[in-house]
């Protein structure tokens, strides 16, 4: 499957590593499948220890990539946190910052894999982890990344960073506009 991945900027109050870039794409289809890629300095940043693919909360406080999927003209949204780990996390948001239990089917599969000077996490999400966000067409998107460096300084990428400090979940940030087809949605 042929993703087409889009520059994540860092946040003007980050410190990256040096020679490091991060990009990040989607195709959403009955299932959304994500790739993050990490390259470069890639030496520079903390990897989290490969686990087992479970569940867990408080992944974005290290190296961690994120999506956000909402609607234009809804406040609901769903947030995928994806680990290089293989850990994940799912929340379902009512309003920005306003989580309620997630209503979890199948979990995301997160496959890790690594070349010289390069990460690539690949994400599949079933569609119908997307079933509680309502509103219409389009999906509006936010693509994000954490990167803990090795001194531990935490920077964030995104996108497009809406806001004077990061915040991944202003809507604003949600600006990846894809159709909504091939996902059920209740």
């Amino acid at each position: 499957m042929n993703i087409e991945l889009h520059p994540l900027l860092p946040h003007p109050s980050s410190t990256p590593p040096e020679g490091l870039h991060v990009s990040a794409g989607l195709v959403i289809g009955a299932d959304v499948t994500l790739r993050f890629c990490i390259e470069g300095a890639v030496e520079a940043v903390r990897w989290p220890e490969r686990a087992p693919a479970i569940r867990a909360d408080d992944l974005w406080q290290t190296t961690c990539g994120e999506a956000f999927f909402g609607h234009g003209d809804g406040d609901d949204y769903v947030e995928l946190n994806a680990s290089p780990s293989g850990a994940y996390a799912l929340y379902a948001f009512s309003d920005t910052l306003v989580a309620r239990p997630h209503p979890f089917g199948a979990p995301p599969v997160v496959r890790p894999s690594s070349g010289p000077g390069q990460r690539i996490v690949d994400v599949r999400l079933p569609g119908e982890a997307l079933a509680s966000v309502t509103g219409t067409d389009p999906w509006r998107v936010g693509l994000t990344w954490v990167i803990e460096s090795l001194d531990g300084r935490i920077s964030h990428y995104a996108l497009h960073h809406p806001a004077t400090r990061p915040h991944f979940h202003h809507a604003g940030g949600r600006t990846l506009v894809l159709p909504r087809h091939g996902v059920a949605i209740a």
